[in-house]
């Protein structure tokens, strides 16, 4: 699918669809709608038609012209300046509005004679515009005790922290020598104990979730075997889930998306994926690519990225577990990646792997015939992670013993 112009796309079919979304300033809800015609101008219209309608409100330039028959409102006028507040469009602006446009001058007066009987009754129409508040937050009375035991507390609250400190101090220094001893056999136990998890680090504890994001895009050929990514990454996640339940984790995959894979349906499509992550408490967010270059027959191997800095330890240990079977090609910082963006903002470590090139015949071969030593490397990788991230969280327990 590709952009026309903001809002409208040209599908795969020659048609035009638009995109609106509006979001109410009263409840916070974003209303989302699209529509699919088989002219330009047609989709133009709707666009604006659609947005007015949503919208409702009566001091932007689509709320008075998206009615209008002319298609000069459509093809010129909204597209630059149908967001645009009426408050806040002075003659300076529109003078600016007339020199960019690139029509003749019978076109350019058809506008103004559009344009000037609105632009003279703004005021009227602005002083008739409601003011849209935002809903007020219900104001919660407290009880009485509840009142009284705030009070009570802030009384007592300074006392209780010095007796605290003193109490401290004071078991500090009377503590008996042979405690030495006693908490040094306690350490002992804890790294003898803590050494047993890492053996299988995942059951220390509840479960570890493991989220895994298969690539969607069924569009992108392999150089062999008559198939696609998108066919070979949810294979691949099926293999690593196995591997991954086996190891003691609790794993989710994503669900395929059987429509059109367009800009606005990615997005959509990976903003669900996030949110079921978070939603069920996701530790790790794993999206499972192949990578294309082009260059069918030059490049080879694995290629890792991240987003946030709390996601980078992992990336680091998955690339140099993948890596290490058809070559390292590191690690990314990408900040553009909708789906890492995603999971950033609900903070969760979130890599996405390209394990090898799937425009050369090579590296498909190798993608296609290795799915289990694939998944065997991701799941290293994710143990050494939860390992590091556990020792982290134990401190350097052989540093405190003593011998």
């Amino acid at each position: 699918m590709d952009k026309i112009e903001k809002g409208i796309y040209r599908t795969s079919k020659g048609k035009y669809q638009y995109h609106v979304s509006y979001k109410d300033k009263a409840t916070g809800k974003i209303y989302r709608r699209q529509g699919t015609f088989a002219s330009l101008e047609e989709c133009q219209k709707a666009r604006f038609q659609k947005k007015a309608e949503l919208s409702g409100s009566n001091d932007k330039f689509y709320s008075h012209l998206a009615k209008s028959e002319n298609p000069l409102v459509y093809s010129h006028i909204l597209p630059k300046l149908g967001n645009t507040n009426l408050k806040n469009l002075t003659n300076s602006k529109l003078d600016n509005f007339y020199e960019g446009l690139n029509i003749s001058k019978k076109e350019i007066k058809e506008i103004e004679g559009i344009l000037e009987p609105l632009m003279s009754k703004r005021k009227e129409i602005l002083k008739n515009t409601p003011k849209i508040r935002k809903a007020p937050i219900p104001f919660k009375k407290e009880s009485k005790f509840k009142k009284r035991f705030k009070k009570i507390a802030r009384i007592f609250k300074k006392p209780i922290a010095n007796a605290v400190m003193w109490l401290t101090l004071l078991t500090a220094f009377t503590m008996p020598t042979g405690s030495a001893i006693s908490k040094n056999n306690s350490v002992r136990s804890k790294l003898i104990e803590m050494n047993v998890n890492l053996n299988n680090p995942v059951k220390e504890g509840a479960p570890k979730v493991v989220y895994i994001s298969p690539s969607n895009q069924f569009r992108n050929p392999y150089a062999v075997g008559n198939t696609t990514e998108g066919e070979q990454m949810f294979k691949l996640a099926n293999v690593l889930k196995d591997k991954l339940e086996k190891a003691g984790y609790k794993v989710i995959i994503a669900k395929k998306f059987d429509g059109e894979w367009n800009e606005y349906n990615m997005s959509k499509v990976m903003e669900k994926r996030a949110f079921e992550a978070a939603e069920n408490g996701a530790d790790l967010y794993i999206a499972l690519h192949t990578n294309a270059s082009g260059n069918s027959d030059q490049l080879r191997g694995t290629d890792v990225y991240f987003n946030s800095n709390s996601s980078e330890n992992l990336a680091k240990d998955l690339s140099q577990t993948v890596g290490s079977l058809n070559g390292n090609n590191g690690i990314h910082k990408n900040n553009t990646i909708y789906e890492l963006k995603l999971n950033k903002k609900y903070n969760i470590p979130a890599v996405l792997i390209e394990s090898d090139y799937h425009d050369n015949k090579a590296g498909a071969e190798y993608i296609i015939n290795n799915m289990g030593k694939i998944a065997d490397s991701i799941v290293k990788g994710a143990n050494d992670y939860i390992k590091a991230i556990s020792i982290e969280k134990n401190g350097d327990l052989t540093a405190q013993l003593k011998f």
